[in-house]
């Protein structure tokens, strides 16, 4: 799962406190503790500089991210040849292209695949990401496959994105699924602007989904 915003909070402070109370850090006292009581947590790091606070937020929405597979035919096709005494039967398809009937008496092989001319296209360099239903922090069934069972029905904030806009190991900044590592370890990081590293999120991309739907 990834985060649907990540956000940062800055709070100045007369000097470095790192365990600086709700009337210094005010809004990182806040979502500090949101933490322990929100549905799904969030992920949060609070450091102390000189003169200022600084914690990342993930916003509460998060997102399933699926792989899409590449596109496959599925067909069969059964051909029956009656006699006076007997029927025989076989089957044929993309992966039995060759087929001989349990007498011997009919043998089959599949020429043409059925497939037609138009171009389908690949979204095999796409992610699909899906809204995670509200409150359901263990969606995969004991013993299941490791899929959500349930993707819920808010089909109008399904996207489907680039691979190259996630990091898988969340070291990439400006990409989603970033992770506070990456944010803390980025260049020049105390001097950085605000909400550095935490652009391109999935959020971005809907907003500008949405005006585009609006135009």
């Amino acid at each position: 799962d990834v985060p649907y915003k990540p956000q940062e909070y800055y709070v100045e402070t007369r000097k470095c406190e790192p365990d600086a109370g709700e009337d210094v850090v005010k809004i990182c006292e806040r979502q500090r503790a949101l933490m322990f009581f929100a549905v799904f947590g969030f992920d949060w790091v609070m450091l102390g500089f000189l003169k200022s606070i600084i914690i990342t937020s993930s916003y509460p929405l998060r997102f399933h991210v699926f792989g899409i597979g590449q596109l496959s035919v599925g067909f069969s096709v059964q051909i029956e040849v009656k006699t006076k005494s007997t029927l025989s039967i076989v089957v044929v398809g993309p992966e039995n292209r060759t087929a001989t009937s349990s007498d011997n008496f009919l043998r089959v092989n599949l020429i043409g695949d059925y497939v037609g001319y138009t171009n389908i296209p690949s979204f095999d360099n796409y992610y699909l990401v899906i809204p995670r239903q509200k409150g359901k922090l263990a969606v995969v069934e004991a013993g299941g496959t490791g899929q959500p069972q349930n993707l819920g029905s808010n089909f109008s904030m399904w996207m489907l994105l680039e691979r190259v806009r996630f990091t898988l190991d969340g070291l990439e900044c400006n990409k989603i699924g970033v992770s506070y590592e990456a944010f803390n370890g980025q260049p020049d990081f105390c001097s950085a602007p605000f909400w550095s590293c935490l652009h391109n999120q999935l959020w971005n991309f809907w907003d500008v989904s949405t005006s585009n739907r609006n135009l």
